[in-house]
């Protein structure tokens, strides 16, 4: 749990970061599908990062949507390999994919409880 905390944080950071390097950026900023995908990318994460640390009954959910969030984000990062920023940030996208996936699955047997 505490490296999924970890993990979101950080992709939170680095996709904000990230959205403010494309829209300075003449090529990138014309991407409106990587920029919408990076700021709700930036938004789940921070929210699943809340939500684990608050211990909230609904953090399954969350992560659910985070790991499909980030799946996108770093697949569009992805289409960018020649820059460091978006490879970097691929890289935290797929990290906390995989960490909120791993909640998904460590609290699937409880779905159908109130945790």
């Amino acid at each position: 749990k505490r490296d999924c905390i970890e993990s979101c944080t950080a992709c939170e950071s680095l996709c904000a970061e990230t959205v403010e390097y494309c829209r300075k950026d003449e090529r990138l900023g014309k991407d409106g599908e990587l920029i919408t995908v990076l700021t709700a990318c930036a938004d789940i994460c921070g929210t699943s990062a809340r939500a684990l640390i608050g211990g909230s009954s609904v953090h399954v959910h969350i992560c659910r949507a985070c790991a499909a969030v980030c799946e996108r984000a770093a697949k569009l990062c992805g289409d960018h390999p020649g820059d460091s920023l978006l490879r970097a940030c691929a890289s935290a996208c797929t990290l906390a994919a995989r960490c909120c996936n791993d909640i998904v699955h460590a609290y699937s047997p409880l779905q159908g409880s109130a945790r």
